[in-house]
This record gives structure tokens, sequence and C-alpha cells, in this order.
């Protein structure tokens, strides 16, 4: 009995590895395949009949011709991870009198310096601007700047999209004011600072040449969102119980089945309306990891095509 016993206690390792040899595995090689049988639907809830829908509690989607700028899921979300602020869309333009427009548009060193400290710090990356003709002919055209004839002189727009914040005075300090101490260090003087809620000037001045710098509220031209309020979310923060979807009597806010939202630094992790209001990319299949060998390569595209 003692020598069966044994022989069995052998054998069963050996069968229950061949045994999982045979069955679909657990385990799935991300990003270049995808799980199996997993629904693209999305958590939704329709306060009208109380209804929750089931789905993937994973990115929220923000349909802004619903959202009225309420603040219920701000309010929801404030005792339970403080994820979602309600935020303005603002934009940045640099407004040049004619005297220094003519002068950067000559390429004047002065003028085409300033401007470059203003977008260096406006944007995420220094800009690479050489202070010859074809460089201010360059930095005037590129796809981020619109130049506008306006009274009194020529405006620039630093921003195609809103920059979606609380107040204009945190855009103000968070992109502009780096480059106005960086200015006044140069000889450049600070005429002129309003603050407001929905806007700021800054005037600069040296010389004979004048910089005004604005900041305004974006009217997005919602009927129903007449402050143009939306919600920004924070998944640093965010636990993604749903609560805030469960929380607006509209419908405007959804969950999606996108679930890699990891980034480099925190700023990252803040989605604006405008990001919140893009449908996820489909899952596209393409390759294999490089580091496997021939039969392993076999399986996975063996489990695609049985999947």
């Amino acid at each position: 009995m003692s020598i069966l016993r044994d022989v069995k206690r052998t054998l069963m390792p050996i069968y229950s590895g061949l045994k999982h040899v045979f069955l679909k595995p657990y385990t799935i090689k991300w990003p270049y395949e995808r799980v199996p049988n997993l629904s693209d639907e999305g958590y939704r809830f329709d306060p009208k009949t109380g209804i929750g829908y089931p789905g993937n509690k994973g990115r929220h989607l923000l349909y802004m011709e619903k959202c009225t700028g309420c603040g219920s899921c701000d309010l929801t979300c404030q005792n339970i991870a403080e994820a979602i602020t309600m935020t303005y869309g603002f934009d940045v333009v640099i407004i040049l009198d004619e005297n220094c427009y003519e002068a950067f548009k000559g390429s004047k060193p002065e003028i085409v310096k300033a401007l470059d400290v203003i977008l260096s710090s406006f944007s995420a990356e220094p800009s690479n601007i050489q202070y010859n003709s074809l460089s201010s002919f360059f930095w005037t055209l590129t796809g981020v700047k619109q130049v506008t004839k306006v009274d009194g002189g020529y405006e620039i727009k630093l921003s195609l999209e809103p920059i979606f914040d609380v107040r204009a005075v945190e855009v103000l300090y968070q992109k502009i004011y780096p480059a106005v101490e960086r200015l006044k260090a140069t000889g450049w003087e600070l005429r002129k600072l309003e603050v407001t809620t929905e806007s700021t000037s800054v005037e600069l001045s040296k010389q004979d040449f004048t910089i005004n710098i604005l900041i305004r509220k974006i009217d997005m031209g919602y009927k129903h969102n007449r402050r143009s309020l939306f919600p920004s979310i924070d998944y640093g923060r965010c636990v993604m119980c749903g609560l805030c979807v469960d929380a607006c009597p509209f419908q405007a806010l959804e969950m999606t089945s996108e679930f890699e939202l990891s980034a480099i630094s925190r700023r990252e992790l803040i989605y604006t309306p405008t990001m919140l209001a893009k449908r996820p990319e489909e899952f596209n299949i393409t390759g294999v990891p490089p580091e496997l060998n021939v039969i392993e390569r076999m399986r996975m595209v063996f489990r695609r095509i049985i999947w």
C-alpha cells in the first residue's frame, strides 16, 4: 500500500502539470493580446428610471452637449476622492501694437527674443527660435499660432484648444508670469496687471514697444451651459467608484472600458473636458512580443484564431 501511495504522490503532480498544458491560459500578453469576451460597454446611469447599466468602470466619457455645469459630479466627489473640478476654458493671446509688430516682422532681436521668452514659458517645451527673418516668419505661421488684425495692432493666439482651469489668474501664474519675471530682468517694465475671475491683462513696455498678454474666458457656445463650466478629472485621485455618473441628472457622464491611464507626471493624469469628450481609441491587436520564440509565437497566433 505504501508503494502505491508513493507512486500516486509522484504521478499526481505530473498529471496536474500535463492537464494544464492543454487548458486555456489565464494570462495574456498585453498589449499584444486582448482579454477574451471583455465587454466594451461602460458603466452608465439613467436618472429617470433610477437604473444603473452594468459595464466597465474605466476612463470617463463627457457629453459636453448635455452638461449644464451644475457641478453635481463635483459635489458628489468632494467627500470621496476630490478628483473632479469644475473648470472654465481660457484663451491666451499676445497683442502687439503697430510699431512692435513691424519690428517683429523685421526680426528685431529685442522683440523676437521677448516673444521667444513668452512662448517658452507658455509651451511645454522650449521653442527653437533663431533671431532672423526666416524664424520670425516661421513663428508667425506655425500651426499653434494664429495672427489676427485688431484695432490698434495685431493679435497672436497661442492656444488652439482652450486651456481649462478654475480661474484666469491660475493660468496667468502657471503659463505666463514666469515669462514676465524673465522679461523684467532684461529691462522690460510691467506697466499694468489687471486680474479678474474671467480674464487677466498684462502690459509690458520697453522704449517705444508695447506687448499686451491677455487671458480671456471662452464662450464654448452651448446654450444649456452659458457659463461654459465643465468638469475636469484628476485620475491621480479618482477611485473609479462611478458615483459621479450616478449623480449627473442629465446623463452627461459615462464610464468606458479604457483602463490604461498611466502617465510620467501627475499633471498628465488631469483630463480636461475636451480630453474627456473624446471617445477612447479602439484597441488594435498588431504584432507579437519580440522576445518570444517560434513555438510561443505559433501558440499566440493560434489563440487569436480560436478566441
